[in-house]
């Protein structure tokens, strides 16, 4: 099938969303006013945003709803990722996730539960059957939590296509977010490039609102002290301020006129440009703010760029690598969005494109209008405008830059001394000509050189492998088990990553560019009790609670037993947190309990402590986690 066939499949099956959802009226997961901290589509780091994050009050705790008839398919439990989460298929051909649980609910938790007893593992991915979970609309399912990479206490919520596994934007399906209010922009840059395909070689950057220049001084009066001044600071990132045109931009109508007649200056292009915008959204009664939904340029009234949040492929996730301003991400989290696609980015929320988005006048002595609009999934809108022309001196004959002499497309392969490099078609989204450095091996490494791969500060989609020398003589052969690749890429990014060895080579699989050597991990792990040291008696229904952590490779495995009987775990990768509850399965009287905790190279710690474990008369927990 040709890629314009399945760009109209796709249109045709988005079309018949909402008679879907008119057929099957779904319900939002949880009860009460839905409201959101993260929508669909938006830019995080390393991926896009698959969901809708419901918010709980900070809450951990409340009843999760099945939003639809249908049945449990899957089950996932993981100390990283969606941590506690479920999947259900629904009829029509959809599955919805529910990610980020405290714990399920029953007869889902006791399902479950024989499982991890039945594999002797609290990590585990079941498949399950459409007769044996079945589930009915409004069925209490789960409770919300923060297991997992969650950095808070929400339920992240997700509808996928079930054959396809494309993930879909959930409102699309009735569950629609209260918002009458427009977006807010936080900032809007206009960036000169050299051409499609160079978008991280940035010639020039104006700053076009919020305005940069410096405002007048102005005499103070003084305060009486202890009182405060009633009005709010009037700042760019104020979103409840009335928006205030600047001398670079002016807002628009929602018919795409001026709102002022005032003269605004007209910004000169020697290169192509693209426009790098931070817009965000807000829904009522919501103090938090959100991504938006799409983002239209248009240069005199002509579509040059649009960015839809309807649907994407998993496979699709890192891509917003691309759309986002990857370095001011890494620095200080912000969401960029760059109106610009780059030559590998295949990601399928974008519409109508000219120029992959960029901007660049029609003639010499001609003024062309540019507008940037932003809109929420309630189709509530915002727009700034501006105008640009050619330089004076005209559009540069002569290239800025050197030719690259790697397309995205292609597969790349590099050796330098010993050191080899393998890239996939697809790695990168701009063309690159790659560049490798050796370095003065660092103090305690075992590689040959310490490598400089390329530019950090260029992401990369996908994983690609990498071969290093080992220093003659400086691992002894009982040891080269114990080898991590260490990378170092922006603003501390530090991963250890496990591979294998051919001959004297240790080959790797990366995922960024950086500083690349070869490091020992002859450390165990961790453990710390967070139990006192005088209690030396626990009822069944309390817990226990460790510390366990690792400093390079990473936990791999933990086991518990008491006595003779393996106990079941939760690990919170993320807090280095490992609880046990002291369920039945425990026997009762005096126990000695083990905890053997394991990293990825085979480093291991283990502690023993003496437990009475007393009957209990109610099953509840009164230990509170720490």
């Amino acid at each position: 099938m040709s890629w314009c066939r399945f760009r109209n499949l796709g249109v045709l099956v988005g079309s018949l969303w909402g008679l879907v959802a008119a057929a099957q009226p779904w319900i939002h997961p949880i009860a009460g006013r839905p409201l959101s901290s993260g929508v669909f589509g938006e830019l995080r780091t390393n991926h896009l945003h698959s969901g809708l994050d419901y918010r709980t009050g900070s809450e951990i705790g409340v009843p999760i709803l099945a939003v639809a008839n249908g049945h449990v398919a899957r089950i996932k439990t993981s100390a990283t990722g969606y941590g506690l989460a479920l999947y259900l298929d629904h009829p029509g051909g959809y599955t919805t996730v529910y990610a980020h649980l405290d714990r399920y609910a029953s007869p889902i938790a006791e399902w479950m539960k024989a499982r991890h007893y039945q594999y002797i593992q609290f990590e585990l991915d079941m498949a399950l059957k459409p007769h044996e979970l079945p589930v009915k609309q409004g069925q209490i399912i789960g409770y919300s939590g923060n297991s997992g990479g969650s950095g808070g206490p929400h339920l992240h919520f997700e509808v996928r296509h079930t054959l396809s596994e494309d993930i879909l934007n959930p409102q699309h399906f009735g569950l629609r977010l209260i918002d009458h209010a427009a977006p807010f922009v936080q900032s809007i840059q206009l960036v000169q490039i050299p051409g499609i395909g160079y978008s991280d070689e940035v010639l020039g950057r104006t700053v076009l609102y919020p305005d940069q220049e410096p405002a007048a001084k102005v005499r103070s009066k003084k305060k009486r002290k202890g009182k405060r001044s009633s009005k709010r600071k009037r700042t760019a990132s104020n979103p409840l301020r009335k928006p205030n045109p600047t001398k670079a931009t002016y807002l628009l109508t929602s018919e795409g006129y001026p709102v002022d007649t005032l003269k605004h200056p007209t910004h000169l292009l020697r290169y192509p440009a693209y426009l790098e915008l931070m817009a965000r959204d807000r829904q009522d009664s919501n103090e938090l703010t959100t991504g938006v939904y799409r983002i239209v340029i248009l240069q005199n009234r002509d579509t040059v760029y649009d960015f839809r949040a309807d649907r994407f492929h998993f496979d699709q996730t890192r891509y917003g690598n691309s759309v986002m301003d990857y370095l001011a991400r890494i620095k200080d989290r912000s969401q960029k969005h760059r109106c610009q696609r780059s030559p590998g980015n295949l990601l399928t929320m974008y519409g109508n494109t000219m120029r992959n988005g960029l901007l660049f006048p029609s003639g010499q002595g001609q003024m062309d209008s540019v507008q940037a609009w932003c809109y929420d999934f309630n189709d509530n809108s915002i727009g700034y405008g501006f105008t640009i022309a050619p330089d004076t001196l005209g559009p540069s004959t002569t290239k800025p830059y050197l030719p690259r002499s790697h397309a995205p497309h292609q597969g790349l392969s590099r050796t330098v001394g010993g050191f080899k490099v393998n890239l996939p078609p697809g790695t990168v989204y701009d063309s690159i000509s790659l560049q490798i450095k050796a370095l003065p091996v660092g103090r305690g490494a075992v590689s040959q050189h310490e490598y400089l791969l390329h530019d950090p500060r260029i992401p990369v989609h996908q994983a690609f492998e990498v071969c290093l020398p080992a220093k003659p003589g400086r691992l002894h052969p009982g040891l080269r088990n114990k080898v991590l690749l260490r990378t170092r890429g922006l603003s501390g990014q530090i991963a250890h990553l496990t591979g294998r060895w051919e001959g004297d080579h240790y080959h790797a699989q990366a995922k960024m560019f950086g500083r690349l050597d070869l490091v020992l991990d002859t450390v165990p792990p961790t453990i710390r009790s967070l139990l006192k040291p005088k209690e030396l008696r626990r009822q069944r229904g309390q817990s226990l609670y460790f510390r366990i952590q690792d400093g390079m490779a990473g936990i791999a495995d933990y086991r518990f037993c008491a006595g003779d009987a393996w106990i079941l775990p939760a690990y919170d990768a993320k807090n280095n947190l490992l609880q046990i509850r002291l369920d039945e399965c425990i026997p009762l009287g005096k126990q000695s309990m083990e905890l053997l905790v394991t990293d990825k190279v085979g480093n291991s710690r283990v502690h023993r402590f003496p437990l009475e474990i007393e009957d209990f008369a109610q099953p509840t927990d009164n230990t509170s986690k720490p």
